[in-house]
């Protein structure tokens, strides 16, 4: 290597050092990130569009078959001789069925109301049941008539409650006329106690308050996380307000301002445009700001004072981490974009149209599972196996294994 080439090269690499020369090459990094991030956005959008054309047809035939199926599975739901523990393993298979169908890609297909309101009707219906068999209890262990139907008309008024405030007044109500009638606290509970268990026992403990243990002091580690990511965030924008970045700001506002505009179609431009700008500033996006900058002017502003460098260095280094760090978040913008990545980004095109017929060759098997069940269900006998199997996985997931979709 000649003497000349590496009097260029430490040339070249004194000039790095310096605080102007630092504060582009972090800019040129995070201006790499960024257009890489923007790039995996793009082909997961089109990633996206080309596997839904190709499975688009088997999705619907299968959300189809489940929507039918949950139709007919839900009227089991306030059987009688249904076992409760079956009862809880049905409303899971309901539950699951009407969340899949309810917040997946193809929601748009079903009417989600026809399923939400036959499970209301079977669901009361249910309710009406306990209700009658406990009261039914109490006839035989003594209880008079009269307060058999006091209980009843407390469970109707119950059941019929519109909202969970309704319902907590109800209850209070009950619990403070109970206290009002009574003199003695500490006397055993009545054959009565059981039907205000049936009735309200299982909605006692749903309420989330600051005592449910999240909000405590165990959760220190979670408060300094978020305490340390909100004293750098202020801390960078101290140094970004004190940066020349600030002014340049300030300059392209008074240049690009709506009020400046006559014309109504260039004025809802530069309105536009100020947003855009108002949000790059927030987020604390140099790059952007020193484009449009160079884009109304014609230039990049002239150099900043060396200390403005070294504060600007540091912006673009922590913004640089985060882009680096939370790649993946570029799916968050696109819907289901998780999903469609787990399931089918690949490195090559070859291994997406592998990943893609399996997924069709999946999606085909579950839909004549759904179909055969739907025709084999017809009893409660016949439905039991169905729900011991679903129980059964149910384990096999608490114990690791992965089970995307269980009939």
């Amino acid at each position: 290597m000649s003497k000349l080439v590496q009097k260029s090269k430490k040339k070249a690499k004194a000039k790095q050092k310096t605080p102007e020369g630092m504060f582009n090459e972090a800019l040129e990094r995070y201006q790499r990130f960024k257009h890489k991030n923007a790039k995996f956005e793009q082909e997961m959008r089109d990633l996206i569009a080309r596997v839904r054309l190709q499975v688009d047809e088997y999705e619907i035939a299968k959300h189809e078959q489940v929507y039918a199926l949950t139709q007919k599975l839900i009227p089991f739901f306030s059987k009688k001789s249904l076992s409760e523990y079956l009862r809880e393993a049905l409303f899971d298979w309901i539950d699951h069925n009407m969340c899949m169908l309810a917040f997946g890609p193809y929601a748009e297909h079903f009417d989600m109301d026809v399923l939400e309101r036959l499970l209301a009707e079977h669901c009361d219906q249910h309710s009406q049941n306990r209700q009658e068999k406990t009261l039914n209890k109490l006839a035989k262990d003594g209880v008079d008539e009269q307060m058999i139907a006091e209980l009843r008309e407390l469970g109707d008024k119950a059941r019929q409650a519109s909202s969970p405030e309704e319902f907590e007044d109800l209850l209070r109500q009950v619990l403070e006329e109970a206290m009002e009638e009574s003199d003695e606290f500490d006397e055993p509970a009545s054959p009565e106690a059981d039907l205000f268990e049936g009735l309200f026992g299982e909605n006692a403990g749903a309420e989330f308050s600051e005592d449910d243990g999240f909000f405590d002091n165990g959760n220190d580690e979670f408060e300094d996380l978020f305490g340390e990511e909100d004293r750098q965030h202020k801390a960078l924008d101290r140094l970004f307000k004190a940066s020349s970045i600030n002014k340049i700001f300030r300059r392209i506002t008074k240049k690009i301002h709506p009020d400046l505009e006559s014309d109504e179609g260039k004025k809802a431009e530069r309105h536009q445009q100020m947003c855009q700008l108002i949000e790059a500033r927030e987020n604390k996006d140099i790059a952007y700001i020193l484009q449009l900058y160079k884009d109304t002017f014609g230039t990049l502003p002239e150099q900043f004072p060396e200390q403005d460098y070294v504060n600007l260095t540091q912006i673009l280094k922590a913004m640089t981490e985060r882009l680096a760090e939370q790649k993946l978040d570029a799916l968050a913008s696109i819907p289901f974009g998780d999903v469609y990545y787990d399931m089918f980004y690949r490195k090559t095109k070859l291994q997406e149209a592998a990943a893609v017929r399996s997924h069709i060759q999946r999606l085909k098997m579950f839909t004549k599972g759904y179909q055969q069940a739907r025709a084999e269900i017809t009893s409660i006998a016949s439905l039991k196996p169905y729900l011991q199997d679903r129980m059964e996985y149910a384990q096999l997931q608490a114990l690791g294994y992965d089970e995307d979709d269980i009939f």
